[in-house]
């Protein structure tokens, strides 16, 4: 079956997301600025809320692009097992 522009789009997004998670420099430098964060929060000042929000929001912004990343995945997926299926249902 022939996948339409949107969904090529899709599937094309998702093996980009893909390539992205299963590279190991990226995958690093977002677990480095994670930890960075992390490090920057533990040794503000509780009083320090601006401080502490900033290196909470750059945390919360990276999971964020990890959760884009994988829902782009998690949406390939679902077209190529929609497809399997129907090829099954062919035969």
């Amino acid at each position: 079956m022939d996948l339409s522009e949107q969904e090529q789009a899709i599937v094309e997004g998702g093996l980009q997301a893909e390539a992205l998670l299963g590279n190991p420099t990226f995958v690093s430098v977002i677990q480095g600025i994670g930890f960075q964060c992390f490090e920057a929060f533990m040794a503000s000042n509780p009083h320090d809320t601006p401080g502490r929000e900033n290196a909470y929001n750059l945390y919360q912004g990276l999971k964020a692009i990890e959760a884009e990343l994988r829902h782009r995945i998690n949406q390939k997926d679902q077209i190529a097992a929609r497809l399997d299926a129907e090829d099954e249902d062919l035969d």
